[in-house]
């Protein structure tokens, strides 16, 4: 059994829990790793920046929408460290 879950994981597992419940062993490996990793604690930080932006952009717009170049790119920006 591995006590730290590999990165590539934590983020699935991060995800995944967005749509269903983690289990204990994995809200606690999940605590874990991102107690010890910073790339993992920018990474959901990021996520959860895209899934906000992504939200206020569908709530407006209808299924056909495309991102414009600028919008890419202030995304981008706005997810730099």
């Amino acid at each position: 059994m591995e006590i730290v879950k590999r990165c590539e994981q934590i983020t699935l597992d991060y995800e995944r829990s967005r749509f269903q419940p983690l289990s204990v062993k994995d809200r606690v490996q999940l605590r874990m790793h991102l107690g010890i990793c910073k790339k993992c604690r920018h990474y959901l930080k990021d996520s959860q920046k895209i899934d906000v932006w992504l939200k206020r952009r569908f709530e407006r717009l209808d299924e056909t929408y495309h991102f414009s170049s600028d919008e890419k790119i202030t995304l981008k920006k706005s997810l730099k460290h």
